[in-house]
C-alpha cells in the first residue's frame, strides 16, 4: 500500500536510524513495511527450495540476525538478541524448544546431524533439555555505535559489549560497566563469569588489511557491508 519510490530501498540502515532519532516516524513506518515485505517474500520464494532439500533428507537451518541498525533503541533489545532459528534435521520430529539456546552451537548440531566426531565447542541443538547459556556481543567504535572493521585498525579504544542470557536470567556488560537486569544473585554471578571468560579472549581481527578481489568486493557492496 506505498509506493515503491517512498520505500527506503537501498539506503543504509545507519541513515534511517538517524533519522528515526530525530523524530522522523514516517520513516521508521515506511523501514517496518518494507522489512516485513521482505520477510514474505523471501517466506515465499525459499519455502520451495527448502521443500526439495527436505525431500532428499537434508539437513536445513534457517537464522538470521533483525540488522544492525534496524530500529535499534537500546544496545541489546530482546528484539536483537532473540533471532529467529529453524533447523530441518532428518528423521527428527516436528517440536518447538522453548529453552534458551545460542546458534553459536550450530556447528556442534550439524556434526550430531551428520552423526560425525564433533570438534567444536558447544553442544547439538537437536537435544536440547534445559536452558543454556546465550552471548550476545557488540565491538563497536567508542563514538557512536558503527561497528569496528574488522580486519586492522582496533585499537584498545574499541568498546566490547557483552549480553549473557540463560532462562530468565540476564546480564549486560556495556561501556565497561556490568548491569544485573535479571534473575536471581546466584544466576546472575554466573552470567558475570560467564561474561568475564569472553572478556578474557580478547578481541581478536587481522593486523593486516585483507584485500578483496572484484567479485567479493561487489558481493560485500550488495549486502551492505562497505
Amino acid at each position: 500500500d506505498e509506493d515503491r519510490g517512498d520505500l527506503p530501498i537501498e539506503v543504509a540502515g545507519q541513515d534511517v536510524l538517524e533519522k528515526v532519532r530525530e523524530g522522523d516516524e514516517r520513516a521508521e513506518e515506511l523501514m517496518t513495511k518494507l522489512y516485513y515485505a521482505t520477510i514474505w517474500d523471501t517466506d515465499r520464494k525459499l519455502a520451495p527450495f527448502v521443500e526439495d532439500l527436505l525431500s532428499e533428507e537434508t539437513l536445513v537451518v534457517i537464522t538470521a540476525d533483525h540488522g544492525n541498525w534496524f530500529r535499534r533503541r537500546e544496545e541489546f533489545e530482546t528484539e536483537l538478541i532473540h533471532v529467529p532459528l529453524l533447523i530441518f534435521a532428518p528423521d527428527a520430529s516436528p517440536e518447538r524448544i522453548d529453552h534458551t539456546v545460542n546458534i553459536r552451537d550450530l556447528p556442534s548440531t550439524t556434526m550430531d546431524a551428520l552423526d560425525m566426531t564433533n570438534p567444536f565447542r558447544g553442544e547439538s541443538l537437536l537435544n536440547v533439555e534445559k536452558d543454556r547459556l546465550s552471548i550476545t556481543e557488540s565491538i563497536h567504535e567508542p563514538h557512536g555505535d558503527s561497528p569496528v572493521d574488522a580486519h586492522g585498525g582496533m585499537g584498545d579504544e574499541i568498546i566490547h559489549d557483552i549480553a549473557a542470557i540463560r532462562g530468565d536470567a540476564r546480564v549486560a556488560y556495556v561501556a565497561g560497566e556490568f548491569d544485573r537486569v535479571a534473575g536471581s544473585s546466584d544466576e546472575t554471578a554466573d552470567l558475570e563469569t560467564a561474561i568475564e571468560d569472553v572478556l578474557a579472549d580478547g578481541i581478536r581481527s587481522e593486523e593486516r588489511e585483507i584485500e578483496y578481489d572484484e567479485q567479493i568486493e561487489q558481493r560485500l557492496e550488495d549486502l551492505g557491508y562497505k
